[in-house]
């Protein structure tokens, strides 16, 4: 069981980091993203069962991955026509 703890534990930094890469400087979105990672642990903290965890930490895994390489954050330029990208 202490190994699917560790797992968890780092699933939760891999989204924290995930959040920090994609939402770099927009600290309203890291906020409501952080809630969001925060809500997702709390409602399945009384989950015991190995297969069901197993299946919340790969989702983690895969959410992380999502932040990470499957958004884009667009920043509104002075212009107001235009926009800059950050593409990881």
């Amino acid at each position: 069981m202490s190994h699917l703890r560790a797992r968890t534990l780092g699933a939760y930094r891999n989204l924290l980091r995930a959040r920090d890469v994609t939402f770099k400087g927009d600290v309203q979105m890291q906020k409501r993203v952080t809630n969001e990672i925060k809500n997702g642990f709390f409602s399945n903290r009384k989950v015991t069962n190995e297969v069901e965890l197993e299946g919340l930490i790969k989702q983690a895994e895969e959410a992380a991955q999502f932040i990470k390489y499957g958004l884009v954050q667009a920043v509104k330029e002075q212009n107001d026509a235009e926009f800059s990208t950050c593409v990881q």
